[in-house]
């Protein structure tokens, strides 16, 4: 048996160990029935991954429809549009606990609202650096 696509096999293999953990915690802690529904969704969704991963042929496409040009340029603008969601997202959190901290007096919303100041200052930070390494490179 051969790994013909490592990436989508170690997606595969994610779930399915997710699975797996979730039934083990299962017996071991309380038992839940939503934790074997989740490990079942978990696994459903692992079992193709590997699938696909072990055979030639849907690995072959795979990997050609990842390479077509149409496909990179839209990953290229989805990954752009979400990073600018995430952007828009991490600011209005972070307003909105210092705002709650502000009206309830607790520290505890600061320190969200400083997590959440730090995520978006490490994004602004990557979107900086590659625009400066993409202009020097063009």
């Amino acid at each position: 048996m051969k790994i013909y696509n490592r990436k989508t096999f170690f997606v595969g293999a994610y779930f399915i160990v997710m699975a797996v953990g979730l039934v083990v915690l299962c017996f071991i802690k309380e038992f839940k029935p939503y934790d074997l529904i989740l490990a079942g969704f978990c696994a459903l969704i692992g079992i193709p991954f590997l699938l696909r991963s072990l055979s030639y042929e849907k690995s072959r496409k795979d990997k050609l429809e990842e390479r077509e040009e149409r496909n990179r340029f839209i990953a290229l603008q989805s990954n752009s549009k979400s990073h600018q969601l995430t952007q828009i997202g991490c600011s209005v959190i972070m307003v909105l606990f210092f705002a709650m901290s502000r009206i309830s007096g607790s520290a505890y919303f600061v320190g969200i609202g400083i997590g959440t100041a730090f995520c978006l200052t490490v994004s602004l930070f990557a979107e900086m650096f590659t625009k400066i390494y993409y202009e020097k490179r063009s």
